[in-house]
């Protein structure tokens, strides 16, 4: 902002502060900012994940034909795909353990709303997921006697 013509810096200033005294604090918050950014890597952990991603997906991919190379009496397929998953899962980054319910939770509401959808394409998935949000929040005995019942 020291390059900002001063009339642009004068209107990018809040009023309580004098434009060099915010211009100063721009810079030391975006300095931190910076030291923040290189001790977390988020760019670099987010690629790793990424390319795990990716390996596991090609693991998945290959494991699709080895029950037919295992009822064959080709163990020999079976075991390399053990040995890449295994690799795959070392060199992967770990899930860190405060996020792990809650990707697992995101990950099981997809599949099971992919299954519904299978079968009901025309389903409104925010009626839905409101549906499953009480069936799954508020037991039965909760909600009183059921209609019909």
């Amino acid at each position: 902002m020291i390059f900002v013509e001063p009339r642009i810096g004068l209107v990018l200033t809040p009023r309580w502060f004098e434009r060099d005294v915010w211009l100063g604090l721009l810079a030391v918050v975006t300095f931190f900012a910076t030291l923040v950014e290189l001790k977390l890597d988020w760019r670099g952990r987010a690629e790793a994940h990424a390319h795990a991603t990716r390996l596991f997906a090609q693991i998945k991919n290959e494991s699709v034909g080895a029950r037919t190379a295992l009822a064959a009496g080709d163990e020999s397929r079976l075991e390399h795909i053990m040995q890449r998953y295994r690799f795959v899962c070392e060199m992967s980054p770990s899930i860190p353990e405060n996020s792990f319910l809650q990707l697992k939770q995101h990950h099981k509401r997809k599949v099971a709303i992919s299954r519904y959808l299978d079968s009901h394409p025309y389903a409104s998935l925010l009626l839905l997921r409101i549906r499953w949000w009480i069936r799954d929040n508020f037991p039965r005995s909760a909600r009183g006697p059921e209609e019909g019942n």
